[in-house]
């Protein structure tokens, strides 16, 4: 009798608890991406792109001009969500022999953040790892009475050769890209700046120094993961988290699409925002 009691008592506290849970889960905040009951919504059509100023250098020089714009979803006069596109330096310079010549240059990157301090929002984002592996070739080239340099750094996602070194594996938390009827709920997983939403798999970065009759090239490459990239051509909702002066958590996204260009880069467009009401 007492066995039967207490297995009673334990099935029931069971149920308690399992309803219990499944209560505090009904009051735990959620929105779904597109119905915009209950929300503030704000339709844009802005499109953050950077920009090439060319010199009159020869060899060539472009100097990027960066484009960033921070929008404020609450309107208290503090930018919560910077947007920027960039392109960095292009830079080449030409060989003393032959035909050969270094061409450096860092591609178009586009990047979506919490960089105000006083913003009280953030995005949601999936954790990932990447790893690191590094490797150098010196090559040595001679052209009538100058010795040329080139001292090349290679950092990549996964080994390229034997003689790889593993730098080791870092965490990384991207833009969790979201469709029309996803849900987002407060307990998702939020980052302040996540890395951007898009980078090109490969960049480099060129310095020239110059001896006697000596010339030193140091470039330094970097070929990133391609799959941490936000999709192309697709309109897409990004999460947000925005925490109230009272403490209170509200939901909203941001709607964009990353519209792919000819000449391979492309361009970032912000479409729409929502906040919960």
């Amino acid at each position: 009798m007492k066995k039967t009691l207490f297995l009673t008592l334990a099935i029931t506290t069971i149920c308690i608890m399992s309803a219990c849970n499944k209560d505090l889960d009904w009051f735990t905040n959620k929105i779904t991406f597109g119905d915009t009951k209950d929300m503030d919504v704000f339709v844009y059509d802005s499109t953050f792109l950077s920009y090439s100023n060319p010199t009159q250098d020869e060899p060539v020089t472009v100097n990027w001009i960066t484009c960033s714009s921070f929008v404020d979803l609450d309107y208290d006069g503090i930018g919560d969500v910077l947007f920027e596109s960039y392109g960095g330096d292009f830079w080449a310079s030409q060989y003393m022999s032959n035909d050969d010549y270094l061409s450096i240059h860092q591609c178009f990157t586009s990047s979506i953040s919490c960089g105000n301090y006083g913003s009280k929002v953030a995005l949601y984002c999936d954790e990932t790892h990447y790893d690191s592996y590094y490797h150098s070739d010196t090559t040595i080239l001679h052209s009538n009475d100058t010795t040329i340099v080139v001292i090349e750094s290679v950092e990549n996602h996964k080994p390229t050769s034997a003689s790889d070194i593993y730098y080791g594996t870092y965490p990384s938390r991207i833009l969790h890209p979201c469709n029309t009827g996803d849900q987002l709920s407060e307990k998702d997983f939020f980052e302040r700046n996540p890395r951007p939403v898009f980078a090109f798999p490969y960049g480099a970065y060129g310095e020239e120094y110059h001896s006697n009759d000596t010339v030193v090239y140091n470039v330094d490459y970097y070929f990133d993961d391609p799959s941490f990239n936000f999709p192309l051509d697709e309109e897409k909702y990004i999460g947000l988290r925005l925490k109230t002066d009272d403490g209170k958590i509200k939901l909203g996204w941001l709607k964009i699409i990353l519209v792919s260009q000819p000449d391979g880069t492309h361009r970032m467009r912000l479409l729409e925002t929502a906040m919960q009401k």
